[in-house]
This record gives structure tokens, sequence and C-alpha cells, in this order.
């Protein structure tokens, strides 16, 4: 999950760098050309070489038997290219699997109705517009108009800075969950519950904001370039606590429906962050970068973080309550036959 968490949030932040170069040596018209390469290459990856890895058994399985162990073993089949060539079909080879237009959002959408999943959404999203897409919307004018920069220099600096914080952030909080999840399955003698894990987000509530002042008033107070590159890596490191914190968090209290949690996740990111670009910029002339980034601060530092604390002490009562998501799995939808079927996807 950590590797997930890391390279989901700072591929974005790598791109700046390679764009930077494209965009001053090349034109700008061949950052849009290399992108449509990368793309081509990955559909063309994705299709021959990244195959459908649900199995199905050719049997149900009552695992409440005790006779279980005896069943015979099935036996993956041998991978030839009659095999590799059957798994190329757009069309599905079982039969039973029904799969219709609305699985692919509907699930997902479904989700939102749980707190533990909502909630954890809703700050991860707002905070990761404020600590990775602002920068990305604001740096490349106002580095410009106040530095003098070029294309290059702007995307070397600003790649590296949120790169760098988000790495480090992961490192930090993959160690500080897990340590705080081992003391717990020590203190009690079995598995904590999910929200266990939300102990760690903390440290990201108060470091996103602090990265978020000193990028807004070292701009606005025109202090060393340094400053506010260090106040964008600063916030990027606390996102990535906040993260790895919500989406372990999430995805623990519904395990398998976690790509349904990971959907929900990221459409709620996008769209709260594809709306900061039409204003920003014309937000911090206006009223000043101080002023506009303390704004942010606290909307991401309180008002988006109370529905948080609601879970952090009601979250485990609030998942007993709802119980199990009913008609949310993609597969079981598929099938048609919910429990009937064990299946296996990896």
């Amino acid at each position: 999950m950590g590797f997930f968490t890391v390279t989901m949030v700072n591929g974005s932040h790598l791109a700046p760098i390679v764009g930077g170069l494209l965009g001053e040596y090349c034109g700008w018209r061949w950052i849009f050309k290399f992108v449509a390469i990368v793309d081509a290459i990955m559909l063309i990856t994705a299709f021959f070489c990244l195959p459908e890895t649900l199995y199905l058994r050719k049997r149900c399985v009552d695992v409440s038997k005790p006779d279980l162990l005896k069943l015979p073993t099935e036996h993956r089949p041998r991978f030839t290219k009659e095999v590799y060539l059957s798994r190329l079909r757009l069309r599905s080879n079982f039969p039973e699997l029904r799969l219709r237009p609305s699985q692919f959002v509907l699930p997902a959408l479904k989700m939102a109705k749980y707190p533990s999943v909502l909630f954890p959404a809703l700050y991860y999203a707002t905070m990761y517009g404020f600590a990775s897409i602002l920068p990305a919307v604001t740096v490349a004018a106002i580095f410009t108009e106040f530095f003098h920069w070029n294309t290059l220099t702007i995307g070397l600096t600003y790649g590296a800075s949120l790169t760098i914080g988000g790495v480090l952030g992961e490192c930090v909080s993959g160690w500080v969950v897990d340590r705080i999840v081992k003391r717990e399955r020590t203190r009690l003698g079995r598995d904590p519950e999910p929200e266990v894990r939300l102990k760690a987000i903390w440290v990201g509530e108060v470091i996103v904001p602090a990265g978020l002042l000193i990028y807004g008033f070292c701009l606005q107070y025109r202090t060393a370039w340094i400053a506010p590159i260090l106040g964008m890596g600063i916030a990027c490191f606390g996102l990535q606590i906040i993260t790895t914190t919500t989406y372990t968090y999430a995805i623990d209290c519904y395990r398998t429906e976690s790509s349904e949690v990971a959907q929900l996740f990221n459409f709620i990111r996008q769209e709260i962050g594809f709306t900061f670009a039409f204003y920003v910029v014309h937000l911090g002339n206006k009223i000043g970068y101080q002023w506009t980034f303390l704004m942010f601060a606290l909307i991401g530092g309180i008002l988006a973080f109370i529905p948080m604390l609601f879970v952090v002490f009601k979250g485990e009562q609030w998942r007993k309550r709802l119980g199990k998501p009913v008609g949310v799995n993609v597969l079981d939808n598929m099938m048609g036959t919910g429990d009937q079927h064990d299946h296996v996807s990896g």
C-alpha cells in the first residue's frame, strides 16, 4: 500500500521535471506529444502484458465444512500460447460473468454512504488539492513573475521539491502507522480495529497547513526563492502521511471492496482538484497570497478535518451499525450470485 500511495501522489510530481526539459529545449508542443507517446505505450503494454488475474473455481466450496482439506486441489493451467491468446479476447470466456455498464460507476459511488470511506476521501481530496494541485497551478505564473525563472528551472525545482517531500513523507508515514498497529496488536493480543491507524493522521494535519502558510507568506513578501519551495516540500511531506493513513484505514474497513474504495477516493480527488486553476492566481493577486493560503490552510486543517474527528471517535460504532456493504462488490454483481461463488482476485 505504501508503494501504491507514493507512486500515485508522486507520479504527477515527476511530470514537471520531464515537462520542464521538453518545454525548454523542444517547445511546449512536444510535452503533449510525449504524453501521447507514453499513453500509447502503456495502452499496448496493458493490453498484451497485463492479463486478467481473476480466478474462478470450477465448483463452489463451502469453507465451513470440516472436510475441506480433503478436497482435491485445483491447479492453475499451464501458461501456453493458447492460454495467452485466450486472455487477449475482449469478451469473457466465462458465460456466467454478466458485465453491465452500470458496474463501472455505481459500485464506487455506493461506497459514499459509509462514513469510514466518504469522510477520509473528502479530507484526503481537500488536502491533496491544497498541497499538490495548488502549487501546480500557481508556480509557473508566480515564479515567472516574481523570480523571472524559465520553464526548465520551474519544472526541475518544483518537481524535485514535491517529489522529495512525498517520498520522505511516505518513509515516515509507513513507519509510524506500522509501529502504531504493532503496538496495539501487542497490547490487545489481537488485531486492532482499523481506527487505530488514524492516530498517525495528526502529523499530517499539522504539517500540511504549516507548509501552505510558509508558501503563501513567503510569496507575498518576496523572500528568497528557497523559502516557498521549502513550503511546498513540507506540505507534500504532510500530504503523503495523510494519503497513506486515509487509504489504509478505508481499505482496512472494507477489504473486499478495496477497488471500489480506491475509485471513490480518486473520483472525489479529481472533482475537487480541477476547480483550483480557475481562480487561485486571480484570488492571490486580489487579496494577497498570504491571505489566500491562510484561507486554504483553515479550510483543510479545520473544516475538512471536522468530519475526520467524528470518524476517529465514532468510526467503529458507525461501521458496525451499517454492516458490510451489499451489492457493491463488482465481481459478485457480475456473477449474479453474491456469496454463492468463491473467487480469488489477484
